[in-house]
């Protein structure tokens, strides 16, 4: 999935959270030391690694949920419905599938790849995209400062007097 279209669903999906009181999670996963894998071992291989990466995410959430290419080494992941506890679970264990998985390179080298994630849930640490997604990105540089290979949880938003931002489409009851 392109970056306007995850854009899209995710406006989406949080305008069914609102409606229907759910929550949703919001994560960004970045994979550590990419810009070294491709200094190392080129482009070519590099573009191999977010391709198998592609595979793995779409093999590893539901065929609901958002799976999208965000930028460069960076992929964003939407999951209606699920609270952060679980959301968390979820990303804790996908780090280990990604750890364990052999990303093949010429030469039978058998490179390994790590990743970090940053996780947001809607309405605790965000009230619309915007917020969702800088309080996911903040959590994710935490767990890259932190050494990476691990997923973050954002720090709760405070929505301050005034600040509610009714989500595009969303009606108000």
């Amino acid at each position: 999935m392109n970056r306007r279209r995850a854009v899209l669903d995710c406006h989406r999906y949080l305008r069914l959270s609102l409606r229907h009181h759910q929550p949703f999670c919001l994560v960004l996963l970045d994979l550590d030391r990419f810009k070294q894998t491709n200094e190392r071992y080129g482009y070519t291989v590099g573009d191999n690694v977010l391709r198998q990466m592609g595979q793995i995410l779409q093999q590893q959430f539901r065929t609901e949920d958002i799976v999208a290419r965000w930028g460069g080494q960076v992929f964003l992941l939407g999951l209606y419905g699920v609270s952060k506890k679980y959301g968390m679970r979820r990303i804790e264990r996908l780090l280990k599938e990604i750890h364990s998985e052999a990303f093949p390179v010429a030469g039978q080298v058998q490179l390994r790849v790590t990743a970090s994630a940053g996780i947001a849930t809607y309405p605790e640490d965000g009230i619309d995209f915007p917020t969702l997604c800088a309080s996911a990105d903040a959590a994710l540089y935490q767990a890259k400062s932190a050494g990476g290979d691990r997923c973050q949880q954002a720090l709760a938003y405070t929505v301050q007097p005034g600040e509610i931002e009714i989500l595009p489409g969303a009606q108000v009851e």
